[in-house]
């Protein structure tokens, strides 16, 4: 009799792959500066992860906060109430001007 191991549901559910509103290009961006399942998301927190996305250059918007949260919390983006939306701005804005980090320009020309 041939077995197949599966890996199980809570490993599954680990992997940033296989996380509820992030798809190919949102998972890729996330390997792209280290976060590579659930515990590494939620230890630095949606704001966070979301900032070190747009240092890297990459055309990530709002909709990409939403989602994170949202994957670390298990609901569609947009079932997030607009009081979290505002909250989840209001970090991503107050972590991108902390000491340290760069500003990130939303690419207008001034």
């Amino acid at each position: 009799m041939l077995m197949v191991l599966l890996p199980n549901r809570t490993a599954l559910a680990e992997d940033i792959q296989a996380l509820r509103n992030l798809g190919k290009t949102a998972t890729h961006w996330l390997r792209a500066i280290g976060i590579h399942d659930r515990s590494q998301l939620a230890e630095l927190g949606s704001a966070v992860v979301y900032n070190r996305v747009r240092q890297r250059g990459l055309p990530a918007n709002v909709v990409l906060l939403y989602s994170l949260e949202g994957a670390l919390r298990d609901v569609r983006w947009r079932d997030l109430d607009e009081a979290t939306k505002a909250d989840l701005r209001d970090q991503a804005a107050s972590d991108e001007n902390m000491p340290g980090q760069h500003p990130v320009s939303d690419g207008s020309i001034n």
